[in-house]
C-alpha cells in the first residue's frame, strides 16, 4: 500500500491545553456506534483524558469543549484515536469516518470537527479541483507522545474539500495512505500559530519537487502523475518556511574539528663524541639536526614531548648520573627542548663501557635510569621498560618504552655483552629484560584505554622479526583496539621502511647525527595529533651536506 509521510520539524515549546467545564445548557448530542448510544451530558471536561461517567459510556474517553461542540474520543476497545474529520449530515444520519485501527471500518462520527480542534500546531489537507483529484485517504498523525502514528481520519475526499486539525503538541510525522487505490491529488500545509499562517509542504526525498502532492493517482490529463507514484514509493515532505536567522554559535571548549591537539618529536642515535665516531659524519651534524628540531618545535608551538630511541652517549655510555656528558652532549646541544619530557630507552652503545646497567637484574647500576644529577631537565627513564599515561585525557595516547637489546646478537655473535664488565651476567639480564618488555607490551595492548599507542625501542622492526618474536610482531600489526605507531633506531637513517606492520605504522629514526650516515636521510620524525585524536607522522630531514661527507 502506498504510504506518504510528512516530516515536520518545530522548535516551538509545548503548550498546555486549558479546558473549561461544560455548561449546563450545553447542546446534547446522541451518537450511535455499533448499536451503542453515547450521551454527552453532565460531563466535566478537564485537562487530560478523564473517563466517561458511569452509566453514560463504559469506555475510556477524552473530552474537548470548543465553540459549543463537545467531543468524546473512544481510544481503547474501539481503537478510535483522538482527532476527527468534519462530519456531514446526509439526510438520514451522520456520515461517520472515525477509523477503527484494527478493522478500518467506521465507528463514530463527531459533527463539525474543524471548529472543535484546539491547539497551536495545525495540519491542513486540501483536495485539488481538477479531474481525478478526489480520492480516499487514511491519515495518521504523530505528536511525539510516545504512541507513534495515531489515526486522524479515513474517508473519501471530494474535489476542493479541505480538512484541518490543530494539536496541542508539535506534529512530528503525518502518514497518508490511499487504501482504495483510487488516487488523490492535493496540498498539505502546516501551521505553528493555530492556523493563522500555513506553510506549504514539499517533498525532499522519494518524489522530490512534487507539489501539490499526488498519491497513487492520475494527473488532470488522465495520465499517471510523476514523482509520488507506486505502492512502494515513500515520499518524505518537509515544511517550506521563510528563512530564519541562524542561532548564535555556542561557545566551544576547544578548537574546531580538524585542528591540532598537540605534537611530538622523535630522535635516535644522537650522542656524538668527537673522539669516537664513524668515518662519514661531520662534527656539526648533531647540532644541525638539533637546530632543525628547535625550529620545528617553534613552528608547531605545541610540542608536548620527545621520544628518544637511545644510543644517547657514544661511544660507550656514561659511568654515572653525574657525568659531564649530560651537559656537553644533551643540555648544551638541544637547549630549551630538554625542558620537555624526553622519554628514553637504552641503546646498545649505552650499555657498553663503564655503565654497569647490564650487570644486575635491578637498575641500581643504570646511569641513565632516573639519573641523580643536578640538572637532567625533562629526561625520563623510570625503568629500562615502562609505560606512561599522562597524555591519555589530553591526547588519547599512551607511551610504551621497551628494552629489546637482547636482539643485538643479530649483529655479532657476542652482541653487547662482549663490551660489558660483567659478561657472565649480561646475557641473562638482557634476556630477562626482553622477556619483561614483551610481557609489558602484551599487558598494555589489553589494558590500555588509549586510542593510540606510541611504542618504541632501540631497534627497528626487522630485528624482532628476525629474532622470531612472532607474537610481538603480530601484536604490532593488530589495530582492532589501538592505532599503533612503532619507532626504532640503531641504523643511522630516518625513513619509513624495514619490516612493515600495516595497518599500523613503523619508523626507523636513527639518523640523529651521533655516529655515522647510513643513508642520505638524516633527521628526525614529527608527530601531529589532530582534534579527532588521529596521528600523522612524517620525517624532517636536513641537507645531506650539512651532516655527512660524500
Amino acid at each position: 500500500m502506498f504510504t506518504l509521510f510528512l516530516l515536520i520539524v518545530s522548535s516551538v515549546a509545548k503548550e498546555s491545553l486549558e479546558l473549561e467545564p461544560l455548561q449546563e445548557n450545553a447542546a446534547m448530542e446522541i451518537f450511535t456506534t455499533n448499536e451503542t448510544e453515547i450521551s454527552l451530558s453532565d460531563v466535566t471536561v478537564n485537562e487530560g483524558s478523564p473517563a466517561c461517567p458511569d452509566g453514560k459510556v463504559n469506555l475510556p474517553c477524552s473530552f474537548i469543549k470548543s465553540n459549543k461542540n463537545d467531543l468524546c474520543d473512544l481510544v481503547e476497545e474501539y481503537g478510535i484515536y483522538q482527532g476527527a474529520p468534519g462530519c456531514s449530515f446526509n439526510g438520514h444520519g451522520y456520515n461517520c469516518t472515525y477509523m477503527n485501527k484494527d478493522s478500518g471500518g467506521d465507528s463514530l462520527c463527531m459533527p463539525d470537527w474543524d471548529s472543535a480542534s484546539s491547539g497551536l500546531y495545525c495540519v491542513k489537507i486540501t483536495t485539488g479541483n481538477g479531474v481525478n483529484n478526489d480520492g480516499y485517504l487514511k491519515v495518521t498523525v504523530d505528536t511525539g507522545n510516545g504512541n507513534g502514528l495515531e489515526s486522524w481520519f479515513s474517508q473519501a475526499l471530494t474535489k476542493d474539500q479541505q480538512i484541518s486539525k490543530c494539536f496541542t503538541q508539535p506534529v512530528i510525522n503525518v502518514g497518508i495512505n490511499n487504501p482504495k487505490d483510487d488516487g488523490w491529488h492535493g496540498s498539505i500545509e502546516y501551521s505553528t500559530d493555530g492556523g493563522g499562517l500555513y506553510n506549504t509542504m514539499e517533498c525532499f526525498s522519494g518524489c522530490t519537487g512534487v507539489s501539490p502532492i499526488w498519491v497513487d493517482g492520475l494527473d488532470s490529463a488522465g495520465n499517471e502523475a510523476g514523482g509520488c507514484i507506486g505502492y512502494d514509493t515513500v515520499c518524505i515532505l518537509q515544511k517550506i518556511a521563510p528563512p530564519t536567522p541562524a542561532p548564535p554559535t555556542p561557545p566551544t571548549s576547544g578548537p574546531p574539528p580538524g585542528s591540532r591537539r598537540g605534537s611530538f618529536l622523535v630522535i635516535g642515535d644522537w650522542g656524538y663524541d668527537k673522539y669516537s665516531h664513524g668515518n662519514n659524519i661531520k662534527p656539526v651534524c648533531q647540532q644541525n639536526i638539533a637546530n632543525a628540531m628547535k625550529a620545528k618545535a617553534e613552528e608547531l608551538g605545541d610540542v608536548k614531548f620527545i621520544l628518544n630511541m637511545g644510543d644517547s652517549f657514544y661511544p660507550a655510555g656514561i659511568e654515572t648520573g653525574h657525568s659531564s656528558e649530560w651537559t656537553t652532549k644533551w643540555l648544551n646541544v638541544y637547549g630549551s627542548l630538554t625542558d620537555l619530557p624526553w622519554f628514553s630507552v637504552y641503546g646498545n652503545h649505552d650499555y657498553e663501557g663503564t655503565d654497569r646497567c647490564s650487570c644486575n637484574y635491578d637498575t641500581s647500576g643504570c646511569a641513565q635510569v632516573n639519573p641523580s644529577i643536578s640538572k637532567t631537565s625533562g629526561w625520563f627513564m623510570p625503568n629500562v621498560s615502562y609505560f606512561d599515561t599522562r597524555y591519555l585525557d589530553e591526547l588519547h595516547l599512551e607511551i610504551i618504552a621497551l628494552d629489546l637489546n637482547a636482539v643485538d646478537y643479530l649483529d655479532s655473535h657476542d652482541g653487547i655483552c662482549k663490551y660489558s664488565h660483567c659478561d657472565s651476567m649480561c646475557n641473562k639480564v638482557l634476556k630477562k629484560r626482553k622477556d619483561d618488555a614483551l610481557a609489558l607490551f602484551s599487558t598494555r595492548i589489553t589494558q590500555s584505554k588509549a586510542r593510540n599507542l606510541l611504542v618504541f625501542s632501540h631497534y627497528p622492526t626487522d630485528y624482532p622479526d628476525r629474532a622470531g618474536y612472532n607474537n610481538f610482531m603480530s601484536q604490532l600489526r593488530d589495530n582492532s583496539a589501538h592505532n599503533i605507531q612503532y619507532f626504532g633506531g640503531h641504523r643511522h637513517s630516518t625513513e619509513k621502511s624495514w619490516v612493515h606492520i600495516e595497518p599500523n605504522t613503523q619508523w626507523l629514526v636513527g639518523g640523529g647525527g651521533g655516529w655515522s650516515c647510513d643513508s642520505k636521510n638524516q633527521g628526525f620524525v614529527v608527530g601531529e595529533i589532530d582534534w579527532d585524536y588521529n596521528i600523522k607522522t612524517y620525517s624532517k630531514l636536513i641537507n645531506y651536506a650539512d651532516c655527512c661527507y660524500s
